[in-house]
């Protein structure tokens, strides 16, 4: 399979208002997931306002920063919603963690968020 060139292929913002669940390839090679994934990381938390400016909800202060991850810490050790399974083996593996884990988890989430991909050597 042939690797598909930037124009050969839609750009991801089309790509992400494919919603019919019907397979097509859009992904041949690992070079094609790199770009992509590059492509798609440059979309993350990035919007044009009416006014035409560059908008972002990524928090750009520590303050900020550390409220994002006090909500995240807090979303990921809120079990009131859960309903165990005999085989979610994932679930005693979170309530497991420590809160030093969970932190790291919830700082992880954030930079990942706004963090471009880098490429790795798969």
């Amino acid at each position: 399979m042939t690797s598909l060139n930037r124009q050969q292929r839609a750009p991801v913002r089309d790509l992400l208002r494919q919603k019919d669940h019907q397979y097509a390839p859009m992904i041949t090679t690992v070079q094609d997931l790199q770009a992509l994934k590059q492509e798609y990381s440059g979309l993350n938390n990035v919007d044009i306002g009416r006014d035409g400016r560059l908008d972002t909800d990524y928090p750009t202060t520590p303050q900020a920063q550390q409220e994002c991850v006090r909500q995240l810490f807090l979303a990921i050790t809120d079990f009131s919603d859960v309903i165990e399974s005999a085989n979610h083996l994932q679930l005693p593996r979170v309530k497991d963690m420590s809160n030093f884990e969970v932190h790291v988890i919830a700082w992880n989430i954030l930079v990942s968020s706004r963090t471009p991909v880098v490429a790795c050597d798969c």
